[in-house]
């Protein structure tokens, strides 16, 4: 049985944080993060896959950022170190408000460590890409010491940025099925019946669209 590890550093939001606030300039937490890690978790699981999520006990402006190299000696970071051991996969999981000057357009932004040289990103990301998500690839920042410190460990891992305007169903959905060809290198017949879902999830977003532009004029 496969092992998938998902982290999810930024959990931890402050007791007076209100989500409809939330934009690119104040983000104390990844609101959307916690709820897609718990959904991935059922879903991979029914899928027969062994799950562990870590979730962050830490707020990262209030206490300290876990996902920084300050934030190594803590329980947080320890116990992820712990569950890697013998895991085929971590999934470090983030999520982005939907107003963000640089990411607003994509669904997905995954992050590739430079001791990355399995190219474990860049598989993760076509795969995606194959299946019809609106992804982007870019380099991991220097202070992303999660993903950074457990590629250069030599473990098999992932950092995955979630808009946090996206149905959570849909997207865990696609993620499943990604995630699944990853670690498998099959294709289940689920894929094509994705691509469709998808397409017509912009059929129906665009109609709405236009629902509402005209009820405005």
């Amino acid at each position: 049985m496969k092992k998938i590890v998902i982290s999810v550093p930024h959990y931890k939001c402050p007791e007076d944080y209100n989500p409809l606030e939330h934009d690119h300039r104040n983000h104390p937490c990844d609101w959307v993060a916690g709820p897609v890690a718990k959904v991935l978790k059922k879903k991979l699981e029914a899928k027969g896959f062994n799950v562990v999520v870590i979730l962050g006990d830490k707020a990262r402006k209030q206490e300290i950022d876990l996902n920084r190299p300050e934030g190594r000696n803590t329980d947080f970071r320890a116990k992820l170190d712990e569950e890697l051991k013998d895991s085929d996969l971590l999934i470090d999981c983030h999520s982005f408000p939907k107003d963000s000057i640089k990411y607003q357009k994509w669904e997905l932004v995954v992050f590739k460590s430079p001791y990355d040289k399995q190219q474990i990103a860049q598989s993760m990301f076509q795969i995606m890409k194959n299946l019809g998500l609106n992804v982007a690839l870019q380099p991991a920042f220097t202070r992303d010491s999660i993903i950074n410190d457990e590629v250069k460990n030599g473990h098999v891992a992932v950092l995955i940025e979630h808009n946090e305007d996206l149905d959570i169903e849909m997207i865990t959905d696609f993620e499943v099925e990604a995630i699944e060809q990853f670690l498998t290198g099959k294709k289940s017949k689920m894929s094509t019946v994705l691509q469709v879902v998808k397409e017509k999830f912009k059929d129906d977003e665009e109609e709405a669209w236009l629902l509402e532009d005209t009820t405005k004029r």
